[in-house]
């Protein structure tokens, strides 16, 4: 699983974030390291890389859907 808070947020200072587009599919293979979405909050736009090499089983978060810090992004197997 690939959850917000790893990627070392502020949790106080950052409460929601929008997944602007989602960079694979469901299925697809991906390495570590690989952009797997470009996500933006009311103070910064970045990339979520992948943490390992693995296949995308399911996205949980739509695009432009708003999701809490800690929320569930993805599942990699």
């Amino acid at each position: 699983f690939l959850i917000w808070a790893k990627v070392g947020w502020d949790l106080e200072e950052i409460k929601e974030a929008t997944v602007q587009k989602w960079l694979v599919k469901e299925g697809q293979e991906v390495e570590q390291f690989q952009n797997l979405a470009d996500v933006a909050t009311d103070k910064l736009f970045t990339q979520i890389p992948a943490v390992e090499n693995g296949r995308i089983h399911k996205l949980h978060i739509k695009e432009g859907e708003p999701c809490q810090v800690g929320s569930i992004l993805l599942e990699l197997e």
